[in-house]
């Protein structure tokens, strides 16, 4: 508990790896880890960007995703931004609900 930079340190280093979340002893941990697992601003909007082209491409009945550089998008990319947009949504709601 009295190391927060570590814990916070420690929490970013476990979302690079893949975790979504971690468990805390100490309410005032509860902040540093929101913080590191939160998706930013960045991370939303291109997730966003990316679920909205694979709508579009769905809409015009196109089985392949191309973001604005025409690159390819594959499934598991679009999962992935989904995900990021469902962890933001919930951590919204959260906050509102406090």
């Amino acid at each position: 508990m009295s190391d927060l930079d570590g814990l916070a340190e420690s929490s970013r280093a476990g979302r690079i790896q893949g975790f979504f979340g971690r468990s805390v002893v100490h309410p005032k941990q509860i902040d540093i880890v929101n913080e590191a697992y939160t998706p930013s601003a960045e991370e939303r909007e291109r997730a966003q960007r990316i679920v909205d082209d694979a709508s579009a491409s769905s809409a015009a009945g196109e089985s392949a995703v191309l973001d604005e550089n025409g690159r390819f998008i594959d499934p598991a990319v679009v999962a992935n931004a989904r995900v990021v947009l469902d962890r933001a949504q919930a951590i919204t709601v959260r906050g509102a609900a406090s």
